[in-house]
């Protein structure tokens, strides 16, 4: 399986290699100098509601539930 890996050379040239195995030193494609691995951050993104929402939810539910029940003593 190929991955997509970061490297950068001594001259600050940032470049990305598609290879079959992972190796910590390339080739630079820009100047051929020598290119040490990069460990890129993983990408994610969690919504900016992520833990408001939970209890947004969780507040509503006890809301209607208490509603639900006031209805049934009549």
């Amino acid at each position: 399986m190929k991955m997509l890996i970061d490297y950068r050379c001594s001259c600050g040239h940032v470049s990305e290699h598609y290879i079959e195995r992972c190796t910590e030193d390339a080739p630079c494609l820009e100047c051929g100098a020598t290119a040490h691995r990069l460990i890129s951050p993983v990408r994610c993104k969690l919504d900016h509601t992520f833990p408001g929402q939970a209890s947004k939810w969780e507040k509503m539910h006890e809301r209607e539930a208490k509603i639900d029940t006031s209805h049934r003593n009549w």
